[in-house]
């Protein structure tokens, strides 16, 4: 596996009190041409370990090397990476053409026909002021620039706020085009991770500053299963497996998702209940649920 993103023992504080911890002890290895989904509640760290990926942030301790260099104040890091929000500003004297003219001269690998396309398919005036824009139409924007920078690191914080579902779905389509066109390493966090699911290689799982989880998509969906039937039988089936919820269901059958290391060998009928996949973002509430042990419902 050539590396793209290596983080070892990162932490990050903004001030002396715990609740100033955006990142905690953080360790773990990006790949290089992979999509890879950042997920976790608001205020959770997903935002800050991004930040920390494009140089954005210096980590208070701990090591971060993008393509083998720390990325903090690295010019080079920052002509081949792009991090998209919902705040970027521009010059207010600057048309949106304009403003694509300009980023050509910053971003190495940029295409300026995948930025008129980008243009049109959102319907963008290239006339228009950044301000003047709504704010879907800002994200929609940002992503024109995000995409059309082609930058081997491209970083994805919540790139669709304000945008409508049609608008949404024309984004991941780019998205998932222009990554087959030109491989790159994405970070994308988004809290529609059912409309996500089928970009994704791998996932980040943020909570209070912890990485809860990183794993392959393949491994989650292959690994998590649902479970119902009779509380008895629940009961025996379950056995020694990792169990990650439960729940008794009016008619007082059980329901329950687990972790099992041999899905492939898991067989219902034997214990008289009823197997199924799980959805990535059913899985991703349960894991996260067991990983930070919550009793709460999750907000994925």
């Amino acid at each position: 596996m050539e590396t793209a993103v290596k983080f070892n023992n990162v932490t990050k504080k903004f001030g002396p009190r715990e609740a100033d911890l955006a990142l905690d002890n953080i360790t773990f290895e990006t790949a290089r041409h992979t999509i890879n989904g950042v997920v976790g509640r608001n205020g959770s760290g997903k935002t800050t370990l991004m930040q920390v990926i494009a140089g954005f942030k210096r980590p208070s301790s701990g090591t971060v090397e993008v393509f083998g260099v720390r990325p903090f104040n690295n010019l080079t890091v920052s002509a081949n990476s792009i991090f998209v929000d919902d705040e970027m500003s521009f010059p207010s004297s600057l048309q949106l053409n304009e403003i694509l003219h300009t980023a050509a001269t910053f971003y190495p690998n940029w295409s300026a026909s995948v930025a008129q396309e980008l243009m049109q398919s959102f319907r963008l005036p290239g006339d228009a002021r950044h301000q003047e824009l709504s704010k879907g139409m800002k994200s929609s924007f940002h992503a024109v620039i995000g995409l059309a920078s082609r930058c081997p690191i491209t970083l994805f914080d919540e790139p669709t706020v304000g945008m409508d579902e049609t608008v949404r779905q024309e984004f991941y389509h780019w998205l998932k085009r222009e990554y087959n066109s030109v491989p790159r390493t994405i970070f994308l966090s988004s809290h529609h991770i059912s409309e996500i699911d089928e970009l994704l290689e791998d996932i980040l799982m943020m909570d209070q500053g912890r990485l809860l989880l990183n794993r392959p998509v393949a491994d989650i969906r292959h690994h998590v299963l649902k479970v119902s039937g009779d509380a008895r039988s629940v009961e025996a089936y379950l056995g020694d497996k990792t169990e990650l919820y439960r729940e008794k269901l009016p008619d007082g059958s059980v329901f329950a998702a687990v972790y099992t290391e041999s899905p492939q060998a898991e067989d219902g009928k034997s214990f008289s209940v009823a197997i199924e996949q799980v959805t990535l973002q059913e899985a991703v509430r349960y894991l996260s649920r067991t990983a930070a042990g919550r009793t709460d419902d999750d907000a994925y």
